[in-house]
């Protein structure tokens, strides 16, 4: 059975406009504004002392970034390879890739402690045992750790993200489910596509991350989920 998630305090339906909410409220953050309506500057204005200490941090980078390309370029011919014994194989699949990707996160500083729970074994469980995985969703950092560390999985995510330079080529090659929110035949694909994921998926196979609550939210508490994740009927993993 599927195992949904329960936010860790109760959450009211969101307003349609939460900022005049808040301006109502006021500006101290009292206790009728509710988390989400919580705004966070989308621009720091940096000092140039940060920017003066960042330039160190530029070879790492540089080299995190040579890793990427070179396991993306090696991945691709990889695949292509499979291929002929997988039609299903993804960039995913490639070991070349999936090394210079997770370097690149660890020179760019990224390099998350994974802490599993323990079987009857004593073995941790294999991340690629249920078809799909459910995370809250903090920062665009979110995907990129889930997809190096948690065994590789494909993403549903909206087709915005197919303007995002990189990453929206990266987002085709491990095959994303792509959904357009404010269209209902795209919608509908979606939970089509969550279905079949299901219905292919056998132990072992990459798993299908989704990020329930539809976007974004504060470190503090859960906002409702949709119901993607959960359609299917299958095993989830919370994260």
């Amino acid at each position: 059975p599927a195992v949904p998630l329960h936010p860790r305090t109760p959450m009211a339906a969101p307003s349609s406009d939460p900022a005049k909410d808040a301006a109502k409220s006021g500006a101290n953050g009292s206790a009728d504004v509710e988390p989400w309506q919580v705004a966070h500057p989308k621009n720091v204005n940096r000092g140039t002392w940060q920017r003066v200490l960042s330039l160190p941090k530029l070879p790492l980078n540089l080299i995190g970034g040579g890793c990427w390309f070179s396991g993306w370029a090696v991945g691709q011919l990889e695949v292509s390879l499979k291929k002929k014994m997988n039609p299903n194989a993804t960039l995913a699949d490639s070991l070349a890739f999936t090394l210079g990707f997770s370097a690149w996160l660890f020179f760019n500083g990224i390099a998350p402690q994974i802490k599993f729970d323990v079987g009857p074994d004593g073995k941790a469980a294999d991340i690629r045992s249920t078809p799909f995985i459910v995370s809250n969703h903090l920062s665009d950092v979110d995907p990129l750790v889930l997809f190096a560390y948690l065994g590789f999985p494909r993403f549903v995510a909206k087709v915005d993200i197919l303007k995002v330079p990189v990453i929206g080529k990266l987002a085709i090659d491990i095959g994303t489910l792509l959904v357009e929110r404010e269209s209902k035949e795209s919608r509908e694909a979606t939970v089509a596509g969550i279905k079949q994921h299901a219905a292919d998926w056998k132990q072992g196979m990459q798993p299908l991350a989704i990020f329930p609550e539809g976007t974004r939210s504060n470190e503090q508490d859960l906002i409702p989920f949709k119901r993607g994740a959960f359609v299917a009927g299958a095993p989830v993993r919370p994260v």
